[in-house]
């Protein structure tokens, strides 16, 4: 606006003062002296063109207020004609500066002095140029000389400057106008927006406004306030006695108060809190907020406040008052314990859980739950359980007031209470119910004349058998029948012959060798004892004697003195079966034959001739043999030099679709009965030859291992059948080991030995299994084709304990190395073992420390 202001009044001056010079020069000049109109015309075209050049570079400072002068003086000049000087050259310099003072606000005085001096230096720079007296009527005024010419530019720039003054003073007064005018307009758009929003706030939070002035005793409620007590618009009558009028009567007497402190000036807020009845019967509450504002002598002289329904905030407020009341009616009458705790501290309890725990009531109250009630145990658990906000039941124990541990359950809710946040635990105190079936979980696990655990107890405990032996361990049955216990009850009675089997239980109860042996009874006069562990034949047959010395130690009965022997049968899992029931009939089988024999006895299928089960299997191993349904596990030889995979030894499993996993040790003698052994021997070759080839084909050049039969050594086509077999799977022959144990060489010794002589002369490797516990080996050791032995589990497994072991298995390292034959160590259990072994030369090992026979693909490497 101000820059199109000094365009428009630069150019009006342009033209008023261009139009008055061109009429003083035709009236005061004779025609010759008069310029030509064009050039006049083209005189002030040139003026305005500068004074647009100077509005488009929209700053003219000093230096170019002179210079742009300067011009107008030369341009001025330069319009002369018959010798004189024109007086429109002064008028000149007044267009253009005047123009640019309108433009770039420089003041008018400044103007004036600057054009004066510009015209008053062009006179003096120029003396001779003079314009000839002459006389014209204008006015009756004449006008020559210097003077003239200075006096109408001294008169011409006053005027113009003044002009211009006027002009820029209206313009700005008109600006400043303007602005005024838009900076009231904007605040007064802000305050609409502002009381909008405040309006919208104020109803959305259902509050209202108020003013109480206490000279005039007026009160001003906003329209939002009156819309709250269901009035109409300037309903209100605007007087502290009508707003009395809306409280209920029980109700006005704290406003009255309120209103009062603040008007004797004790008091300069207060909030508080009444009911009041709508236009329409509803009764609502509401909350008074005020704050008085105070005049020069410090009294109250305007109350402003808000008013806010809050109704439904007191409606909640009184449900949860309901609520809590029923909550603790309720936890009174309740027949388990209530205790509300925040993070651990008691706030609440019900008289129930004082009477559970033998506190008072304020014993509780303040106390931290975990640390003071809950036995030390089981405080971890309880806080989880609380944090987690689990509402499952946990079962802790709890400390009574006289120290007695109590076993109570709980169960735990978040709740508010009193408005904060809390939890809930039902306490039930399920001490003698936990006790209760205890007894009962006794007596059905138990027997009732011994104490001894029962069939129940032993099925229960036999019933993890299987990952039991997932991990490579085993377990043994012994069964105890006592003898000759029947002519104790008949000759004797009942009574001492319970009070007997009572003295023998107890005696089999204090045996705890190895610790976890289970020992129960059976029933009548037959006892079991269970255990798990890594033990062998051998040691339960040690643990079977010493049970029977204890048993055999007198018994006392008056003046006679009773000795009761018993029998002994030993099953072992998984040999003898991997369940209970397989177990307790193979154990009885040996027991039955170690009376007859008189010895702790182990269970062999040779002492069961009449079992429908072997029957069974015998018929079955036939097709299992034929259809290939025993698969290999394979069993990792280390080499204890670097620890380095030596080779594997294939081992036969079968997999009875009834019976389940049949041990070995009971289907390798039923293969031997059967006839089977040839076909159950090259069905082994055929599958590990086949798996070997695999291997190389993969990259993997590793041998295998087979066990044969003396059956097998005896057929005069088996050296064949075995090169026919690594041709099939081209296999070399130096990745094949034949295994065979020392009692292949009791029938028959030279045809054996002839058999092994065409297998060693077709580069297969012979290695005796089982050294040691033979009786003709070593007298054979010298002329076999063997290129290495294997010493026996039974020696390595106690060398560590037993002289006697160690010193067998050292001297057999020694005799096999003078004799150049390789040594393999089986049943290395433990890291000791193998170091001893390594210490003692033995060149490998197998046992569970290296690897568990598995199938091909969890085989170690």
């Amino acid at each position: 606006m101000e820059l199109r202001a000094r365009i428009l009044a630069g150019i009006l001056l342009a033209f008023v003062v261009g139009l008055f010079l061109y009429g003083l020069a035709t009236f005061t000049l004779t025609p010759a002296e008069r310029p030509s109109r064009l050039l006049y015309v083209s005189a002030f075209l040139v003026a305005f063109g500068f004074c647009w050049i100077a509005i488009k570079r929209k700053r003219l400072d000093l230096a170019g207020f002179l210079i742009l002068g300067i011009l107008w003086v030369l341009i001025s000049l330069s319009i002369l004609q018959g010798g004189g000087l024109m007086s429109p050259a002064v008028p000149g310099y007044l267009i253009i500066n005047m123009t640019a003072a309108l433009l770039f606000g420089y003041r008018g005085a400044m103007i004036c002095a600057g054009l004066l001096i510009l015209s008053l230096a062009s006179l003096y720079f120029f003396p001779g140029w003079t314009i000839q007296p002459v006389q014209r009527n204008l006015g009756h005024v004449a006008y020559n000389g210097r003077i003239e010419v200075a006096a109408m530019s001294t008169f011409l720039v006053i005027t113009s400057a003044l002009v211009g003054n006027v002009v820029m003073t209206m313009n700005r007064a008109r600006r400043q106008a303007t602005n005024a005018l838009e900076d009231r307009l904007a605040y007064h758009q802000a305050l609409v927006r502002h009381r909008s929003h405040l309006d919208l706030t104020l109803q959305a939070t259902r509050t209202g406004s108020w003013e109480w002035n206490l000279e005039t005793g007026r009160v001003v409620w906003a329209q939002n306030t009156e819309s709250l007590f269901g009035l109409e618009r300037g309903a209100f009558r605007g007087t502290l006695e009508a707003w009395l009028e809306l409280a209920l009567p029980e109700d006005r007497l704290p406003i009255e108060k309120a209103f009062g402190s603040v008007v004797d000036n004790s008091a300069r807020s207060f909030t508080l809190e009444h009911r009041a009845m709508l236009p329409n019967g509803e009764i609502r509450w509401f909350e008074l907020r005020a704050n008085a504002a105070v005049d020069r002598s410090g009294r109250n002289e305007v109350l402003r406040g808000v008013v806010m329904d809050v109704s439904e905030r007191k409606r909640k407020v009184e449900e949860l008052r309901e609520s809590e009341a029923r909550f603790r009616a309720m936890a009174d009458a309740a027949y388990e314990g209530v205790v509300i705790h925040e993070m651990g501290t008691v706030v609440e309890v019900n008289p129930a859980l004082t009477r559970m725990f033998g506190y008072a009531r304020e014993e509780i109250l303040g106390h931290n739950v975990f640390d003071e009630i809950v036995v030390s145990d089981d405080r971890d658990v309880l806080r989880r359980h609380a944090a987690q906000g689990s509402g499952e039941t946990l079962e802790v124990r709890a400390r009574h007031k006289d120290g007695r541990i109590l076993t109570v359950e709980t169960r735990g809710s978040a709740i508010l209470f009193q408005g904060r946040a809390a939890r809930a635990a039902v306490l039930r105190d399920v001490t003698d119910l936990r006790e209760s079936v205890a007894r009962l979980e006794h007596l059905a696990y138990h027997d009732s004349l011994t104490g001894l655990p029962n069939r129940k107890m032993l099925q229960a405990r036999v019933q993890g058998l299987g990952a039991l032996l997932e991990r490579g361990r085993r377990a043994g049955l012994l069964v105890i029948d006592l003898d000759g216990f029947k002519e104790i009850n008949d000759t004797l009675g009942h009574a001492v012959g319970d009070q007997v089997l009572r003295e023998l239980s107890q005696r089999l109860a204090k045996w705890r060798d190895p610790a976890g042996a289970l020992v129960c009874r059976l029933g009548g006069d037959e006892f079991a004892v269970y255990l798990e562990g890594t033990f062998d034949e051998r040691r339960l047959r040690e643990i079977g004697e010493e049970l029977l010395e204890r048993l055999r130690e007198p018994i006392s009965h008056g003046e006679a003195r009773l000795v009761v022997g018993a029998g002994i049968g030993i099953a072992m899992a998984p040999e003898h079966g991997a369940e209970l029931s397989p177990l307790l009939r193979h154990a009885d089988v040996a027991m039955h034959a170690s009376k007859h024999r008189g010895a702790v006895t182990l269970y062999h299928p040779d002492l069961d001739h009449h079992t429908p089960r072997r029957l069974a299997l015998l018929s079955d191993l036939a097709s299992a043999i034929r259809d290939r349904s025993l698969v290999l596990h394979y069993q990792p030889k280390v080499r204890l030099s670097d620890g380095d995979l030596g080779a594997y030894e294939a081992l036969a499993r079968w997999k009875h679709p009834e019976y389940g996993w049949v041990s070995p040790v009971e289907f390798i003698p039923l293969a031997e009965i059967g006839n089977l052994m040839k076909a159950l021997t090259l069905s082994v070759l055929d599958q590990a030859l086949a798996q070997v080839s695999a291997w190389l084909r993969g990259g993997r050049r590793v041998s295998v291992s087979v066990n044969i039969s003396p059956r097998n050594l005896l057929d005069p086509s088996f050296p064949e059948q075995v090169g026919s077999l690594l041709g099939k799977w081209a296999v070399p022959v130096e990745l094949l080991e034949l295994e065979l144990t020392e009692g292949a060489f009791m029938v028959e010794p030279e045809q054996c030995l002839a058999c092994l002589e065409r297998l060693r002369l077709a580069g297969v490797r012979l290695t005796i299994d089982d050294f040691g516990v033979g009786f003709s080996s070593l007298s054979y050791l010298t002329r076999l084709p063997v290129s290495a032995l294997k010493i026996d589990l039974s020696f390595v497994s106690r060398m560590l304990t037993g002289e006697r072991e160690h010193a067998v298995v050292a001297s057999t390292i020694h005799l096999a190395h003078d004799l150049g034959l390789h040594v393999i160590a089986e049943g290395v259990e433990n890291e000791e073992t193998a170091a001893a072994l390594r210490a003692l030369g033995c060149d490998e090992a197998q046992g569970w420390l290296f690897g568990r026979p598995a199938p091909v693909g969890d085989a170690a490497t």
